[in-house]
């Protein structure tokens, strides 16, 4: 209650003349030591409420902080989900040796603890540590892990442990990844995880001088400022609890302890007790993680605010309260200029951002335009290499319309008007059929935008097929059409697919340029929600090791001077638009097979 209060001493005349009588000095003591107890039962609701309303606004920013500090890596599962490279590792299709280099330097960048892919059965395929071999995950499983289970189950999956092989702390978040981007119908094929150092959190609490700490669903404290009673329990835990927690190894090589803990305290406020120690405890809930994030002030410093509180209050109470106005107003002052600093900050970041948006729709709209052109010109080099097929067929045509002419002509003159009738009609006839050769190469030769709609897949091939028919016949290669005898849809662009059938058709066919048995088969599959082309040749097959370059643009494996080494490229761009894809099913003698994959309609 601070220094006792004392009556100063009456001169003496006055006492003499003015000695107040017992029971009035002693109604006096006791206003005195209300009024002092009244000061004081203030003074304590006062400080009990100023604590708490700073102890919620540290626990807010304290989740701020938690929180940003694993938000801020959050996207990378998703993001690497999303990548063809992973999804081809997964799915058996890629080395894991260029995904290792990814993970490492994706790693390097985000600043993250690790990241590693696992396969449907929990083993680790790649990790950004791969180098490392004392504390690579590679080749390790980690099925046993919660945020592996949750990630095969179709969420985003998180989880704080130690790590099982490398000893350190941390935070999991996985993602599952799928045979096909975008999407999640089927079950996936493998977890992405990334995991994330918070050790840097706890040396700014310890350094901050204050005592957070943060406990999971079971009461065990994972990250706190104060070492000595990290991964303890705060409340005993039962054998069930115990149980859970080695299945999942989280804490492994850890005694889980239990704190020698005491809880009072009432609807204002609450304490705790720790190993003798009082402190005033405030906690609140994260429901994202089930965890609990604690804020505690030693007990010591209430009592000194308290009397500091008595003491202010009781002798300069107007000029305490001037002073925290005066305060107050240099605060707000100071706040409203960082706030007008940051808006001006962000005005600039605005017009920076919106600058970097319009640059990058020019380049979008610049490789828009180059890639239409590109489909257009290989177009056109297909039109180059068949036309010395449709010269040939338009030839035959011409020569029967002259023979049919000279022979009208002969039987106007001998006035055989019923023979001439059947003669023109045959000529008739012969346009219709070179109108149509040459209706077929304006339709192919058309440049026209991308419009993705239902379409029949056998029509497009068809089409293909007619319009190298007499480069196919003078090849002197067999074409094998395995097609359903009903519609087929799915959805594409009929024209833009036209080309990729020539392109693939005609990669084949020049593939067996010194092939005895010609013969490429088109063959249709269906699967779930997929319709499956494939095109196999009899030629010599790919060389092992170019799967990977095939697809590149200007790559061929042609001879010098027969080819740009675009087809491929375009005719993979184009199925990609169509949310498809085209793949080299097989790379080895004989023959190759491309297989294209489109959605149904």
């Amino acid at each position: 209650m601070g220094r006792p209060f004392t009556i100063p001493a009456l001169p003496n005349n006055i006492r003499a003349k003015k000695k107040l009588p017992g029971r009035l000095l002693f109604i006096l003591m006791l206003l005195i030591a209300a009024l002092v107890y009244s000061t004081y039962l203030i003074a304590r609701s006062s400080t009990f409420s100023d604590l708490d309303s700073t102890a919620r606004e540290r626990l807010g920013l304290y989740r701020s902080t938690l929180e940003s500090a694993l938000d801020k890596y959050r996207y990378l599962p998703y993001l690497l989900s999303e990548n063809d490279a992973v999804i081809r590792l997964l799915s058996g299709r890629a080395d894991p040796g260029a995904v290792n280099v990814i993970l490492e330097t994706a790693n390097e960048k985000a600043g993250s603890a690790a990241l590693f892919i696992m396969d449907e059965t929990g083993k680790t395929l790649c990790a950004s540590n791969w180098q490392d071999p004392s504390s690579s995950f590679v080749s390790r499983n980690y099925g046993f892990r919660p945020y592996f289970r949750d990630a095969m189950a179709g969420n985003e999956g998180g989880f704080y442990a130690i790590g099982a092989t490398t000893g350190t702390p941390g935070y999991f978040m996985s993602h599952p990844v799928y045979a096909s981007p975008g999407d999640r119908t089927g079950r996936p094929i493998g977890v992405v995880v990334v995991k994330v150092d918070l050790s840097g959190l706890e040396r700014h609490w310890m350094e901050g001088g204050e005592i957070v700490f943060v406990s999971d669903a079971s009461g065990i404290i994972f990250l706190s400022g104060h070492t000595a009673w990290k991964y303890k329990s705060i409340e005993p835990l039962t054998a069930e609890t115990l149980k859970t927690i080695r299945q999942g190894r989280q804490y492994k090589g850890i005694r889980l302890d239990t704190l020698a803990l005491e809880k009072g305290g009432s609807d204002a406020y609450q304490w705790i007790r720790i190993n003798n120690e009082k402190f005033f405890w405030a906690g609140l809930a994260l429901e994202k993680f089930h965890w609990q994030l604690n804020y505690l002030i030693p007990w010591n410093h209430l009592e000194e605010r308290v009397n500091i509180y008595l003491y202010i209050s009781s002798a300069l109470g107007v000029l305490f309260i001037l002073c925290l106005l005066f305060v107050q107003e240099r605060r707000l002052k100071k706040i409203s200029q960082q706030k007008a600093l940051a808006a001006e900050r962000m005005g600039r970041m605005n017009e920076r951002l919106q600058r970097e948006v319009d640059e990058r729709r020019r380049t979008e709209g610049h490789l828009r335009h180059t890639q239409e052109e590109l489909v257009q010109s290989a177009k056109l080099a297909a039109l180059g290499q068949m036309a010395a097929a449709v010269v040939h067929e338009l030839n035959q045509p011409i020569a029967a319309v002259r023979t049919y002419a000279a022979s009208c002509r002969l039987m106007n003159g001998q006035n055989k008007k019923e023979d001439l009738n059947k003669t023109l009609y045959s000529i008739s006839e012969i346009t219709d059929r070179m109108e149509a050769i040459t209706r077929q190469l304006k339709d192919f030769s058309r440049k026209t935008p991308l419009k993705v709609s239902s379409i029949d897949a056998r029509e497009p091939v068809q089409k293909a097929c007619e319009l190298l028919r007499h480069t196919l016949s003078d090849a002197e290669c067999c074409l094998v059409l395995d097609m359903p005898p009903g519609p087929v849809t799915v959805l594409g662009d009929r024209f833009r697919l036209e080309q990729v059938f020539v392109n693939l058709i005609k990669n084949s066919l020049d593939a067996m340029v010194d092939t005895g048995d010609k013969r490429i088969t088109l063959t249709f599959l269906e699967d779930n929600g997929t319709v499956e082309i494939r095109i196999k040749d009899t030629g010599p097959g790919i060389r092992p090791g170019l799967k990977e370059k095939i697809f590149t643009p200007f790559f061929t494996t042609k001879p010098d001077g027969t080819g740009m080494g675009l087809g491929l490229s375009i005719s993979s761009r184009i199925v990609k638009e169509m949310s498809g894809g085209i793949t080299l099913e097989s790379e080895a003698e004989p023959g190759a097979v491309f297989s294209v994959r489109l959605k149904k309609g």
